[in-house]
C-alpha cells in the first residue's frame, strides 16, 4: 500500500487526511464520493511520521 496525502472540503472546512491504498485512483473515488471534492498527492514518509506522531487521521482504502 501506498500513502496518499488528501486534502478536501466538509462543509466550508478544508481538511488533510493520509490515505493508505493501493493507487490514487482508489482514493480520489472514495474521497470523492464522500465529500465532492479532494485532492491528492504522494505522502512522503516525513508527512506520514508526523501525522501519526501528532495522532492525525490515517484512513485505510481497499
Amino acid at each position: 500500500m501506498n500513502a496518499y496525502e488528501v486534502t478536501f472540503k466538509k462543509k466550508d472546512r478544508y481538511c488533510v487526511n493520509v490515505a493508505m491504498a493501493e493507487s490514487k485512483q482508489a482514493v480520489e473515488a472514495h474521497y470523492t464520493g464522500k465529500y465532492g471534492w479532494c485532492a491528492v498527492e504522494d505522502c512522503t514518509a516525513y508527512k506520514l511520521a508526523v501525522a501519526r506522531r501528532k495522532g492525525c487521521p490515517v484512513v485505510t482504502i481497499n
